[in-house]
């Protein structure tokens, strides 16, 4: 009996080659289309702030061994804006905003600096938050000194402490009182007015309740005493209690 041989077909003409083929090119073209293509690199990349927007500009070109791979350079958004707060300490946020097709916009809010902080070697401007944000003074800020270590980007100053310093600023001028400067330990806060006598106060106790003793405290002091007046303590007992020179 003769045996019956089947002739096997070329691997070229297998349907599955074929389809083998069609996923690889696809796969291929894909990666050249994401990556390689125009047709994501961004037209436009702007800020509101000039020395961000030129960070940005460097970071894309730096993408991917220096090729504009904006598509992926985009996706990545969250670590590029930690890299923006680590580099630009004064930039509270950064908003990504999307224009149009291939056109962004970084929308930059900055620190507001409400007071100087100096130790005995440098000033940096605080933030409400209590955050040194910045190496410079601000002359028409309150100065105010303490023997504490200062470096960018660290709290400083807790943000209640901080609100409350910003209260007796606040009351002070209500009062007409010009405050020259401020110093704070662990233990109190002195405010050295104008008028060269100091008010001492305790950041952990209720503010308003020492400023409500100061206001009082203040208007029973005689005019032609107060040049003689030294400090005025509203640390202890329901009364401001004031000391005068000899």
């Amino acid at each position: 009996m003769r045996r019956k041989f089947k002739i096997k077909k070329p691997f070229y003409k297998k349907r599955k080659f074929w389809i083998f083929i069609f996923l690889i090119s696809f796969f291929w073209f894909l990666i050249w289309f994401l990556f390689f293509s125009n047709f994501f690199l961004i037209e436009t990349l702007t800020s509101n702030e000039k020395e961000v927007e030129n960070f940005l500009i460097k970071k894309m070109r730096e993408n991917f061994i220096k090729k504009e791979l904006s598509f992926l350079f985009l996706l990545n958004w969250k670590n590029l804006k930690e890299e923006i707060f680590e580099k630009f300490p004064e930039i509270k946020d950064a908003k990504l905003k999307i224009l149009g097709f291939k056109k962004f916009e970084v929308e930059i809010e900055k620190r507001k600096a409400v007071l100087n902080f100096c130790n005995f070697k440098k000033c940096f401007l605080l933030d409400e938050n209590g955050l040194a944000f910045k190496e410079e003074k601000d002359e028409k800020l309150v100065f105010l000194e303490g023997e504490r270590e200062i470096s960018l980007k660290n709290e400083i100053l807790p943000k209640k402490i901080v609100t409350k310093i910003l209260q007796i600023q606040n009351e002070f001028e209500k009062m007409a009182i010009k405050i020259e400067k401020m110093k704070i330990t662990e233990e109190k806060l002195e405010v050295l007015t104008d008028k060269k006598y100091f008010v001492i106060f305790d950041l952990e106790k209720d503010i308003s309740f020492q400023l409500k003793k100061f206001e009082i405290g203040i208007k029973n002091i005689p005019k032609e005493k107060l040049e003689k007046l030294e400090y005025i303590d509203l640390r202890f007992s329901n009364f401001a209690i004031p000391k005068f020179k000899n």
